[in-house]
This record gives C-alpha cells, sequence and structure tokens, in this order.
C-alpha cells in the first residue's frame, strides 16, 4: 500500500486496518510504501496526535503478520515509533 495520505478527511487506511485486524482480509505480509500518512515526522511532536492510534494498531498487528514500512516523504524518522514493524528510512531503501 502507498500514498495513502490519510488525514482527518481520509479514513481509508484506518478501515483497511480494521478489516485485517478483524480477520475480514488476511495476508501474511504488508507492506507501507510511503506517505501513508499526511504528515508524520518522528521529531515533530504536532505530527504525531493523530496517527497514535494507526501506531498502536500497526503494533499489535505485527504480532500476526510481517509488516515493512518504507519511509515516504511525508512520514519519515518513523523508528522512534516502531518497535515490531520494520522500518527502512529514504537512505536505506533498495531504489
Amino acid at each position: 500500500m502507498a500514498d495513502a495520505h490519510e488525514n482527518e478527511q481520509r479514513k481509508g487506511f484506518w478501515e483497511f486496518l480494521q478489516a485485517l485486524k478483524k480477520g475480514k482480509i488476511s495476508t501474511p505480509q504488508l507492506i507501507l510504501m510511503g506517505d501513508i500518512f499526511d504528515l508524520l515526522i518522528g521529531e515533530i511532536s504536532a505530527t504525531h496526535e493523530f496517527a497514535k492510534p494507526y501506531i498502536e494498531l500497526l503494533e499489535e498487528l505485527a504480532l500476526k503478520i510481517e509488516i515493512i514500512y518504507l519511509e515516504g516523504n511525508h512520514d519519515f524518522n518513523l523508528s522512534c515509533f516502531f518497535k515490531r514493524v520494520k522500518i527502512f528510512n529514504l537512505q536505506e531503501q533498495p531504489i
């Protein structure tokens, strides 16, 4: 999944995560390819509040499935948020 640009007006990614949690969608792996949030930057606390429930749910889902998150230009420096989700910052990405 890429470019969801989730914000207060766009909740499609949240609905997708809820479907995963409830077993309505099944997958062994989830790859997030950047710009999942309209804006989420690790060192800018003003961007954290909206994403907090998403981060908690992604961490919960990562107990059951592998989640890989490739940072984008709207969401970066994310390793401070995740313990179970595998984060690849922009410099580590293969392409």
